[in-house]
């Protein structure tokens, strides 16, 4: 669906193309959203790109515009220099296509405030065994299922929780005054902008916490458990907290996905060497402390450096396993 909207934008929509794109957004708020996000992507990159104009539609009369010619979507390929200044619309198009829902978030850093608090959609995810899911959320987190589970956002006003069975990696987007809860037969995790691991299996459960503080609370005990450490719940028993050695091995389940929020590009390229094995170097000038906020499920190498280039606008060049950064 994002082809259509990109297209919408350009003009090149013909009638049944716009019938159907009209259709979509009109069947459910979450694709009236993802509209508006692609439309934000579109926007933000719009400099890029030559500034080429947006066209907004209304879901029930979207505007046929007039055809014109445009170049294929290019990708990132081995050896080839994207430089910033100089990017084509397409290349804008073809992170976008390529990435798809991974996208909405990868924008650039404007300014500190809070994010604009959203309410949770209700609505249950399931994996089967072998399986895993990327699930973006209304408020900005990501959840990455794990195999043979089950996670339900549940309908709780003016509040953010879900209810999990089995496995998921959670990047919780902060909202000040809005905790996220966790919810499971065994336990309760609640938190304000954080990353971690939560394995529940009946009444037991297991928590590692990558980035910030999870309070975990069951039996009438509650602990917070800090980044770098892991607590877990057995017959109703919250047991002690304790260190753990190697945060990312407990947490290699989840596959290349990454997520960033707020992270300078010299400790995102740390992140693609670690999750793709490249080396990462950067030349005089390039944008190292830019704030990068975005997350990636499954995606190549040369499609995530691509997207990060794109919005940090920085050159980027893949040559082998070796990556370069530019300004």
């Amino acid at each position: 669906m994002d082809e259509l909207i990109i297209r919408s934008l350009l003009g090149q929509l013909s009638a049944a193309e716009a019938d159907q794109l009209a259709q979509w957004r009109e069947a459910s708020p979450a694709n009236e959203r993802r509209y508006h996000d692609v439309v934000g992507v579109w926007e933000t990159t719009s400099e890029l790109r030559g500034a080429i104009p947006v066209r907004r539609t209304r879901a029930a009369t979207p505007a046929v515009g007039q055809r014109i010619a445009t170049p294929a979507p290019a990708s990132l390929g081995r050896s080839r220099w994207l430089p910033a200044g100089l990017l084509p619309w397409a290349v804008a198009a073809a992170a976008v296509l390529t990435l798809g829902i991974a996208l909405w978030r990868l924008l650039p850093v404007r300014g500190t405030s809070a994010p604009t608090a959203r309410a949770l959609e209700p609505g249950e995810f399931l994996t089967k065994a072998g399986e895993m899911r990327s699930i973006p959320l209304e408020d900005g987190s990501i959840v990455r299922l794990g195999p043979a589970s089950r996670l339900r956002v549940l309908d709780v006003p003016d509040a953010r929780e879900v209810w999990l069975e089995g496995r998921a990696f959670f990047a919780v987007a902060k909202q000040n005054g809005r905790p996220f809860r966790v919810r499971s037969r065994a336990a309760e995790a609640v938190v304000l902008g954080t990353r971690f691991d939560l394995r529940t299996v009946g009444d037991e459960l297991d928590l590692v916490v990558v980035e910030g503080r999870v309070a975990l609370s069951s039996g009438g005990r509650s602990i917070e458990v800090a980044a770098g450490e892991r607590s877990g719940v057995a017959n109703g028993v919250v047991s002690d907290v304790r260190p753990v050695s190697d945060t990312q091995a407990e947490v290699a389940w989840v596959g290349r996905f990454l997520v960033f929020e707020s992270m300078p590009l010299r400790k995102v390229a740390a992140e693609l060497t670690r999750v793709f094995g490249i080396r990462v170097e950067f030349e005089p000038g390039a944008p190292v402390d830019r704030l990068v906020t975005g997350w990636f499920g499954d995606q190549t190498v040369q499609e995530v450096l691509s997207a990060i280039c794109l919005v940090t606008k920085a050159s980027c060049s893949l040559q082998d396993s070796l990556a370069t950064i530019g300004p």
